[in-house]
């Protein structure tokens, strides 16, 4: 054999497209691996989710350094979080503490997330790892709740019934991406129908009112996206319509406990669902006000927790409100203009079905955090996903 024929027989090399297919594949499977270990091991399953966020952050400096730029939509996003990332860091130089340090982390890890990952060209090949573990996910759990003998609050691994609802919730996101995307009554798209019909099922197990709220609130987002998107001032007044009414609705359930129509819904509340409208609220929220109108600016830190003004163990329990409480009118300010920068990227993938998925799921979500405390920080293991479906949204391509 001469030289020049060994030398032509080169190793084989994997393409670009087997790559990211692989990489997908992992982090479709590391995803609920990391939901697991946070709520079974506690601090300890800290570890993997920040594992999974930092994937994000690994590829834009991977494209930054291989390339030299990043491409404008994660400029913008970057640019989005910087007002909120700054008043957080500032808050916990000015008020250091370890809770300080890790929800600055965190916050960090997940704008890396979001934009990260919306480098990747998404379509819905991309997506189908995505879809399958979600599926069987969803799968597993019916199972499980049938083999308990179909109890009426069912939890799964997670310590709460409301953390597993909320991961349903965004686990029907792809699912929902799929079943859009495929030809109606194809075998995909019956299976993409089955698994949002395993979700429904699931939300009803967990009795989440909160992820209920949520996913109808979703359902009219997608039937009402092809307005909303015909013109773009629809589009923006959209967006500003929901930030207002999680306001307006945080400000109403809080008040609430203390009127006569509040303990009237919470009549109702009892006699419909068995369930207190109030959950305990109405305990610590006065105490909770209270410290945010004490320092409504600039909050009381980034490391406050509810239970150091309230005296309870108990998170605030609305995104909004904990916000406030940390960085004050600032902070809340500031996570708006993320979430609207986030909402602007979207305008550019409108008419594609994972722009549409990830809109509506984003609002819902919004209404979601008007009960929870999962998008930056607390459950942050169960709401996660959300900037994943984001991220998909953002830079998705309709596959040909």
């Amino acid at each position: 054999m001469t030289v020049g024929s060994m030398n032509d027989r080169r190793a084989p090399t994997l393409s670009p497209a087997s790559v990211k297919l692989a990489g997908i594949v992992v982090l479709a499977l590391m995803a609920p691996a990391a939901t697991f270990a946070r709520n079974v091991f506690g601090q300890v399953g800290v570890a993997a989710l920040a594992v999974v966020l930092a994937t994000g952050a690994l590829l834009l400096l991977f494209r930054a350094a291989t390339a030299g730029d990043l491409p404008r939509r994660c400029f913008e996003v970057v640019l989005g979080a910087a007002p909120l990332l700054a008043v957080y860091t500032v808050s916990g130089l000015l008020t250091p503490s370890m809770d300080a340090v890790g929800n600055v982390g965190q916050l960090v890890l997940v704008v890396g997330f979001v934009s990260g990952l919306s480098l990747v060209a998404w379509n819905r090949r991309a997506v189908m790892p995505l879809f399958w573990v979600a599926l069987l996910l969803l799968t597993l759990h019916v199972l499980w709740w049938a083999a308990l003998g179909l109890p009426r609050i069912f939890q799964g691994f997670m310590g709460h019934p409301n953390g597993l609802g909320m991961l349903v919730y965004l686990l029907a996101a792809f699912p929902a991406m799929i079943a859009l995307s495929t030809r109606r009554f194809s075998m995909l798209n019956n299976l993409a129908l089955a698994g949002l019909a395993l979700a429904a099922v699931l939300l009803y197990a967990t009795t989440s009112r909160s992820a209920w709220l949520a996913a109808m609130v979703t359902l009219v987002a997608i039937a009402a996206w092809p307005v909303v998107t015909r013109r773009k001032w629809r589009f923006q007044v959209a967006l500003l319509v929901t930030c207002s009414g999680v306001l307006l609705g945080s400000w109403l359930y809080l008040v609430a406990p203390s009127t006569d129509w509040g303990w009237r819904l919470q009549e109702l509340s009892v006699r419909y669902t068995s369930k207190n409208l109030f959950s305990g609220r109405q305990l610590y929220w006065d105490d909770l006000t209270a410290a945010v109108a004490e320092r409504p600016l600039l909050g009381h830190g980034a490391g406050v927790e509810a239970q150091s003004v309230t005296g309870f163990s108990w998170s605030s329990h609305n995104l909004f409100l904990q916000t406030t409480l940390q960085a004050g009118a600032v902070g809340l300010v500031a996570l708006f203009v993320l979430i609207w920068t986030l909402w602007r990227q979207l305008w550019r993938t409108r008419s594609t079905t994972a722009a549409r998925v990830a809109g509506a799921f984003l609002v819902g979500t919004l209404v979601h955090q008007m009960f929870e405390v999962s998008l930056t920080q607390v459950n942050l293991a169960n709401g996660f996903l959300i900037w994943l479906v984001l991220a998909i949204g953002i830079s998705y391509r309709e596959s040909t």
